[in-house]
C-alpha cells in the first residue's frame, strides 16, 4: 500500500515538476534531496527520505510545491513510511511584503496511524527579510482539514508557518521550515508542528551535502503511539536542477 501510494504521487509530482523546468527556465526553482535517517520517537529505527522541491516565482506571484516521502524497517520487518506533498500559490499585494495565499497538503503516514490527512484553506503572511543574504517569511490561516485517523473527522483548523533561508557564504546556508496546526474547537489537545532545521553545503555549483533535523510532533497520538514527538536525523546529497 505504501509503495503504491508513493509511486502515483510520485509520478504526478514530477510529471509538474518536468513541465514547469521546461515550460518556466529559470523562474523554476527544482531541488532533490536524497538522504540516510534515523529516527527517534514511536519507533527507532534508519529510513531513505527523498524530499524534491519546487517554487515558481513569476512578476507578482510565488508557487511552492514540495513532496516528502521516508520509508524504511524496523527490527521486526514491519514496513513503516510517510508521504507529504503539499502546494502553496501565493500572491503579493500591492505592497509586495504582503501576501495572501491558498495553501493544500495532503498526509499518509503509516507511524502515526494517519490514513490521509487534506487540507485546504486561504492564509495571509508578511515578507520579514528577502534579499539575496537573508529570506525570512510568516504566514497564518484557516482551513479545512479531512482526515482518517482513527476514524474519519473533519473540522476547521488554523495554521501558522514560518520559512527562513540564511546564506553563509556562496555555496553554504542554513534553512528552517515550522509549521503548526490544529483544531480551532479544541484548542488544549488536538494540535501538531513540524519542526525542521538543517545546514547545506555546496559541492559543485549543482551539488550539496546536508545535515537536517525534523521533529514531528503530535499532541494526540493515536493507542498505537507511545511518544509524541518523532525526531529524525538525515545525511544526504541536495541536487539542484
Amino acid at each position: 500500500e505504501m509503495k503504491s501510494v508513493f509511486n502515483g504521487t510520485f509520478l504526478i509530482f514530477l510529471f509538474f515538476l518536468l513541465l514547469s523546468s521546461q515550460s518556466l527556465g529559470k523562474k523554476s526553482k527544482n531541488q532533490a534531496n536524497l538522504g540516510a535517517s534515523i529516527r527517534s520517537g514511536t519507533i527507532n529505527s534508519s529510513l531513505i527520505t527523498i524530499d524534491i522541491k519546487n517554487e515558481v516565482n513569476i512578476d507578482n506571484t510565488d508557487w511552492i510545491n514540495t513532496l516528502y516521502f521516508e520509508n524504511g524497517k524496523t527490527a521486526d520487518i514491519k514496513t513503516e513510511g510517510l508521504v507529504r506533498i503539499s502546494s502553496e500559490y501565493r500572491l503579493r499585494f500591492k505592497n509586495p511584503k504582503y501576501f495572501g495565499s491558498v495553501f493544500t497538503q495532503g498526509t499518509h503516514d503509516i507511524i502515526r496511524d494517519v490514513n490521509y490527512r487534506i487540507q485546504l484553506g486561504p492564509n495571509i503572511g508578511y515578507y520579514l527579510f528577502e534579499n539575496d543574504k537573508l529570506k525570512i517569511d510568516i504566514s497564518a490561516g484557516l482551513n479545512v482539514t479531512t482526515e482518517k485517523v482513527e476514524k474519519i473527522n473533519t473540522y476547521t483548523a488554523y495554521r501558522f508557518s514560518t520559512r527562513l533561508n540564511y546564506r553563509i557564504s556562496g555555496k553554504s546556508s542554513v534553512y528552517s521550515n515550522i509549521e503548526l496546526n490544529g483544531d480551532v474547537n479544541n484548542l488544549e489537545e488536538n494540535f501538531n508542528s513540524l519542526t525542521v532545521i538543517g545546514i547545506k553545503s555546496g559541492i559543485y555549483d549543482t551539488l550539496s551535502l546536508f545535515t537536517e533535523i525534523r521533529n514531528d510532533y503530535d499532541d494526540k497520538p493515536t493507542i498505537n503511539n507511545i511518544d509524541k514527538n518523532e525526531l529524525l536525523l538525515t545525511i544526504g546529497f541536495a541536487y539542484i536542477f
